[in-house]
């Protein structure tokens, strides 16, 4: 009998009726009670607040006219923004086993954990009928 593959892809995530495997580690289905989708939100306060500091000095030195003080709002401006640019929620995959709860997932792109979330529910679904 074939065993029915609901999602396999090059990250080593395969989910089929019998397990659903993670890397290097492989859980029943039948062991499986939950899925949940959980977002990490990236703190972007200490970014803002370097933008702010870096647009108050160099607000500052241009008018005391001040060139050091302008090049540090600069330099505190840039690196606000490089700050903010880099941060990006997470999102992760938490399973609920007969064990505990366990985090199998976890990527940028929340489309592709709800992929796998899905895959995942329907492997469930499909194992206790």
């Amino acid at each position: 009998m074939a065993t029915e593959i609901f999602h396999m892809d090059s990250n080593g995530i395969s989910i089929s009726v019998e397990s659903a495997i993670f890397g290097e580690h492989e859980y029943q289905v039948k062991n499986i009670e939950s899925v949940a989708i959980v977002e990490d939100k990236a703190k972007r306060w200490p970014g803002r607040m370097t933008l702010l500091i870096g647009i108050v000095l160099i607000v500052i030195g241009f008018v005391i006219e001040q060139t050091v003080g302008m090049m540090l709002g600069a330099v505190a401006l840039l690196s606000g923004s490089i700050n903010l640019s880099r941060k990006r929620s997470r999102f992760g995959l938490r399973i609920m086993t007969k064990r505990g709860a366990v985090f199998v997932l976890a990527s940028q792109d929340r489309g592709y954990v709800e992929t796998v979330s899905i895959a995942l529910q329907t492997a469930i679904d499909s194992s206790s009928n």
